[in-house]
């Protein structure tokens, strides 16, 4: 009698781990398309290019009226439009913290100065 009660329950237990499954793939893929549909790109991307002392924009959508500004404020480059697909690039004096604005997205563009550091040998005594 012992026997058909095991049964019982290691199949009840087989079925509850199955549906938990089933339930948790179907919450990855709500999760998964929730995302991809809600999600967009920006339209303003900006780098800063220490090597040549430029900030580079690329706009993923026609942007109109970009400035770009230093940390005070000053406007150091102005642009009427870029179109779709288009990069610009404003001469800048590196390291310093610049922003870049465009139909009200405001992008924060860091220039680092990278320099190099010589290293010298250790030798062992």
């Amino acid at each position: 009698m012992n026997i058909g009660k095991i049964d019982l329950l290691r199949i009840g237990v087989f079925l509850i781990g199955i549906s938990m499954l089933i339930i948790s793939i179907i919450l990855l893929q709500w999760h998964i398309r929730a995302m991809t549909n809600y999600w967009e790109p920006p339209k303003l991307d900006a780098w800063g290019d220490s090597s040549n002392n430029v900030i580079i924009i690329t706009a993923r959508d026609t942007l109109t009226n970009v400035v770009v500004k230093d940390k005070n404020g000053t406007v150091l480059c102005k642009f009427d439009k870029i179109n779709k697909g288009s990069q610009e690039i404003c001469p800048v004096s590196c390291p310093g913290i610049f922003t870049v604005e465009s139909d009200g997205i405001k992008r924060v563009v860091t220039c680092y100065k990278i320099e190099k550091v010589k290293v010298n040998e250790v030798t062992k005594d």
